[in-house]
């Protein structure tokens, strides 16, 4: 995507096909909330932030999901039918999406030309925009996102971050895999250090009766068990 283009996201002609955009910010939301790009009303089953679409310059565009309990259906070119989706996917243009089921509000994805007004006012002053203290931001926020999310820990910290937000951590079979792990980890850790306490104790019987053998000398014709009872103080039979 050029910098004569932008990104733009048309509603399938079941929902009126209206188009939005164009978009050149870094991400666009939708969702039922007024603060959305695209605002859809929430009579679809649509949350207040749903998903978005982020532009990655010269490298695409991703669609993702804001939480796990926010499903989104992506079709891949002529793809008859969609795939659910968890994680940030790669779309681009004639791929298209739909919010909360296959049948909800379906979005094509299009690469196209800004409009000739925009043009206009660019030529003159190219490059100038991208000078500002937002666009700044906005590209510092692009790069941060990008070098989280293509990381695998920054997966496994996104993954476990809706798992919180989305609730799923309350519900009881999640409760249960949580206390149950705890448990391993306490039930590991005690063993552990009674496993220790025994080799110390080992070690002190072990010098107690290196130091009886030194101050008795030779100590071949005394029995293992009256070498104990010395050590230990309890009578041998």
């Amino acid at each position: 995507m050029d910098q004569d283009q932008a990104l733009y996201l048309r509603l399938s002609e079941d929902f009126g096909g209206a188009r939005f955009g164009p978009f050149e910010g870094v991400e666009v939301g939708l969702g039922s909330d007024d603060s959305n790009d695209i605002c859809i009303p929430e009579s679809f089953g649509v949350a207040p932030e749903h998903a978005k679409v982020v532009i990655q310059e010269g490298r695409g565009i991703l669609i993702t999901p804001v939480a796990q309990t926010t499903p989104i259906y992506v079709w891949k070119g002529r793809a008859s039918k969609p795939n659910q989706i968890s994680t940030p996917t790669a779309v681009r243009h004639g791929d298209s999406f739909a919010l909360v089921s296959a049948h909800g509000p379906r979005f094509f994805v299009e690469i196209d030309s800004l409009p000739e007004e925009v043009l206009a006012q660019r030529r003159n002053f190219r490059g100038k925009e991208n000078l500002t203290k937002d666009a700044m931001k906005k590209e510092a926020r692009r790069r941060m996102f990008l070098r989280v999310m293509t990381t695998g820990w920054g997966q496994r910290i996104g993954k476990a971050w809706w798992f919180v937000r989305s609730g799923q951590i309350f519900l009881p079979r999640n409760i249960f895999m949580i206390v149950g792990i705890g448990g391993g980890w306490v039930m590991g850790t005690m063993a552990m250090c009674s496993k220790a306490d025994s080799e110390a104790e080992l070690v002190a019987v072990q010098e107690k009766l290196d130091a009886e053998k030194e101050r008795t000398g030779n100590m071949d014709y005394i029995t293992l068990g009256q070498q104990l009872s010395r050590v230990t103080g309890l009578r041998s039979f």
